[in-house]
């Protein structure tokens, strides 16, 4: 019934949700987060299945993402007094999607990434987190064998092997697996705290527009460096001349 005769729109650069009637579009109501709530931002909104509730959602602060709601009131008035804000506590994650749900449910996902619901008591329900390892961590470690014929992964304490020959994964690290050399004599590699500029033996490599690095390895016999960034594998000779490029699909976290 709120849907028919009400729309949303959010304020991303502030914790604002303007509500509108359909009809012309003029204010009908402008809702806040509760006083103390540390709301960056709103970037989704969804109605409960009886419209008896508002949420918004975004990104907060202090390692808290909150889903806010607000209580409507029934039937469609041109002046919308919703009822006082609350704050729900429901991830420590940027909370990117509400959906509604039945029985007076919301279902909400993060970017950790994690998905949870919200019920309609205001209890959080099954937080529930991806399997997927987060390679983009910074204690994200690829290990080889002198030989490269094993290689082997360590992220956020979970290790795991693979020997390429045999086609052989083990939950487990190889003995003997090495580090790749990220400094060595006759190179001098540095990055710009915004990972947009690399200065390699100096000299200023150019890349290209909102192109990060991500990752780099010097070779074995120091011949060249591999160069790992958002979307490309780059090697360089030790004058900084660029010798290869490899397009890849997503960022280059470890080489």
């Amino acid at each position: 019934r709120g849907i028919s005769r009400t729309m949303v729109r959010m304020a991303v650069q502030r914790a604002v949700v303007e509500v509108l009637n359909a009809r012309d579009l003029s204010t009908a109501a402008v809702l806040r987060p509760p006083a103390g709530a540390l709301q960056k931002d709103f970037v989704t909104v969804a109605w409960s299945h009886d419209a008896s509730y508002l949420y918004a959602a975004g990104e907060g602060a202090a390692g808290r993402s909150d889903v806010i709601r607000w209580p409507l009131p029934a039937g469609n008035n041109a002046d919308l007094k919703a009822g006082p804000a609350q704050a729900i506590q429901a991830s420590s994650a940027r909370i990117n999607e509400l959906w509604q749900l039945s029985k007076g449910r919301v279902l909400f996902v993060t970017d950790a990434p994690s998905v949870g619901w919200v019920e309609a008591s205001g209890q959080v329900r099954q937080p529930i987190n991806a399997a997927q390892w987060d390679f983009a961590g910074k204690d994200t470690n690829l290990l080889l064998s002198s030989n490269g014929s094993q290689m082997g992964l360590s992220v956020g304490g979970r290790v795991m092997s693979y020997q390429v020959g045999a086609s052989k994964l083990d939950w487990q690290l190889a003995p003997g697996l090495q580090k790749p050399v990220t400094q060595a004599p006759g190179w001098a590699i540095r990055l710009g705290s915004d990972l947009r500029n690399l200065n390699l033996n100096g000299q200023a490599i150019e890349l290209e527009e909102y192109e990060k690095v991500r990752s780099h390895a010097i070779a074995h016999n120091r011949s060249f460096a591999a160069v790992g960034t958002e979307w490309a594998l780059r090697g360089y000779n030790n004058r900084g001349e660029l010798l290869w490029l490899s397009r890849v699909s997503s960022p280059v976290w470890a080489v």
